[in-house]
C-alpha cells in the first residue's frame, strides 16, 4: 500500500488497517506500506503503533526453506 500521499490518519482507518492485516495474514497474503507520508507516521506514531506492526511477513514454502 502506498501511504505517501496520507495527510490524516483517523483511529478508524488505523482498526481497518489492522483488521486488514490480520485478515490478509490468516489468508497468507502480504501487505506492505511504502512511501509514508511524514503525517502518516506521525498518526502512526500518536497511536502507539508502529509501521512494522501494520505489515505482515508471509513465509511460504520457499521462504521458509532459506531461512
Amino acid at each position: 500500500m502506498d501511504a505517501g500521499a496520507v495527510q490524516r490518519l483517523g483511529a478508524q482507518c488505523l482498526q481497518i488497517l489492522l483488521a486488514a492485516r490480520a485478515a490478509w495474514e490468516a489468508d497468507e497474503v502480504e501487505l506492505r506500506l511504502e512511501n509514508l507520508s511524514s503525517e502518516f507516521s506521525a498518526a502512526l506514531e500518536l497511536m502507539g503503533v508502529l509501521p512494522e506492526e501494520l505489515v505482515n511477513h508471509v513465509l511460504t514454502k520457499d521462504k521458509e526453506l532459506a531461512a
